[in-house]
């Protein structure tokens, strides 16, 4: 029997060129719309990681600010004249460059008379370290005219502490009961308990009460430059200091202080990746400031935040 009279190859037939065309149409479509979705999903996931890392670095910024002015002006005088004469001797810092400073935030200054706020790019703030160290004794703390007052405290840090150094901001400690700094003139770390010696500038004498947390002071500088945000501790050490980066990619910062002593603080961040047209809108929601071109060509977030001075009174 010929293969061509068999029943199944009667049964055989081909495709035309008609259907092969369709075929191949419909695998066009459907491929054009795969590579349409997976492009718009990547594009998508692109977006989406870059605002990502723009909001961790400004969120970064707002935390290390945080710890910093919540503490601002603990244990400290609030009145200019008080503040100035309180902490004499670490004005002659190089830090300093001769200036005095005149309230726990220096920058921004408090609001002109008739505004309801003022504004800065660079923060200037004096603030207290909590530490695990607490009186067990109390006592009168003499000025500079009399004797050091030895207080016991549970421990010292003596990394943390300098001996009769006004000069610098390890020379000097605060109690969250008073409003006014101690000059530490002395301590002995091996007696039991700890000592430390004690002295204040001024006329007026202050007393130390037992079960008191001491707090170091610390004094900072804080403000956005080439694109990093950094920040440093003013007259800690026996140089001049300089500003350390803490998070890069910031593009700015804007300071706040208003007249009820609410210190908030812009923080615009961008991505890493820098495209070649603008991928972001000429206003960003929560920032404060103007957007410049080249920063639109970053996925860019701004978050603000506002925290309340403590034992805030206005001028």
């Amino acid at each position: 029997m010929a293969l061509k009279n068999m029943p199944f190859f009667k049964k055989l037939k081909g495709f035309t060129l008609t259907e092969i065309l369709i075929a191949v149409l419909i695998l066009g479509i459907v491929g054009g719309s795969v590579l349409m979705l997976g492009h718009t999903y990547i594009k998508h996931f692109e977006q989406a990681n870059e605002i990502t890392v723009a909001k961790d670095r400004a969120t970064m910024v707002l935390t290390y600010l945080e710890k910093r002015i919540l503490h601002a002006g603990l244990g400290m005088p609030l009145k200019a004249e008080e503040f100035e004469a309180a902490f004499e001797g670490l004005w002659n810092h190089q830090d300093f460059q001769g200036e005095q400073w005149q309230r726990p935030v220096q920058e921004p200054e408090p609001p002109s008379f008739g505004e309801p706020y003022s504004e800065s790019e660079v923060l200037l703030v004096a603030y207290a370290v909590p530490t695990t160290i607490f009186s067990i004794s109390s006592g009168d703390i003499n000025n500079d005219d009399g004797n050091p007052t030895p207080i016991e405290v549970t421990g010292l840090d003596e990394d943390k502490l300098a001996e009769d150094r006004p000069d610098q901001t390890k020379g000097w400690v605060v109690f969250p009961s008073r409003e006014w700094p101690f000059k530490v003139k002395a301590w002995n770390n091996f007696s039991d308990p700890k000592i430390i010696e004690l002295s204040v500038n001024g006329q007026k004498n202050w007393s130390v009460i037992e079960n008191d947390n001491l707090h170091y002071v610390r004094f900072m500088e804080a403000k956005v430059e080439d694109g990093t945000f950094k920040a440093r501790d003013l007259a800690l050490i026996n140089k001049k200091s300089g500003l350390q980066p803490i998070v890069e990619g910031v593009l700015d910062c804007r300071f706040t202080l208003d007249n009820n002593g609410l210190l908030a603080v812009s923080v615009l961040a961008r991505g890493n990746k820098k495209y070649t047209g603008f991928v972001t809108p000429e206003e960003v929601p929560r920032y404060w400031g103007t957007v410049k071109g080249e920063w639109r060509k970053y996925h860019l977030v701004a978050l603000t935040r506002g925290w309340r001075i403590r034992n805030w009174r206005p001028e």
